[in-house]
């Protein structure tokens, strides 16, 4: 009986030490600039943001997106929205597979920076619903 009473308490002493409960997986995206890694994110990421030169975008530079997660879909339509900091949408980039590449070139973002003074951009990942889109990371240009 006294052992039960003991571990009785180490149970309990768990459960009351160990809270939360965290996943083993998260979620992960990686930035690339002209297929060189430039940044990497997680869910876990905080104020993900990426800057860049107006001044250093080349007419062939893009810049690409790669999501992973522990559920993968290789069949599924993965979608990249860019949206300015008004939450208009200015681009959408659709492919298949999670983990594809999801690019644009930069020009286009130099371009709507000139042209209409956006001053960040934001990115969004989605498969499927719109309504569940995550958020990525903004990107500013100077």
């Amino acid at each position: 009986m006294k052992t039960m009473k003991i571990i009785s308490w180490l149970i309990l002493l768990l459960v009351v030490s160990c809270p939360a409960v965290h996943a083993d997986t998260i979620d992960y995206w990686h930035v690339f600039y002209n297929n060189r890694i430039l940044e990497k994110f997680s869910s876990t990421s905080r104020d993900p943001s990426v800057t860049l030169q107006l001044g250093s975008i080349g007419p062939r530079d893009t810049l690409s997106v790669k999501y992973f997660k522990d559920t993968p879909c290789m069949k599924c339509p993965v979608n990249l929205l860019i949206q300015d900091d008004q939450k208009n949408t200015l681009r959408q980039f659709k492919s298949y597979g999670t983990g594809s590449s999801l690019a644009i070139p930069l020009k286009d973002l130099a371009e709507f920076k000139r042209k209409r003074a956006v001053n960040s951009f934001i990115f969004y990942y989605y498969e499927g619903d719109y309504k569940l889109r995550i958020f990525l990371f903004k990107l500013k240009i100077n």
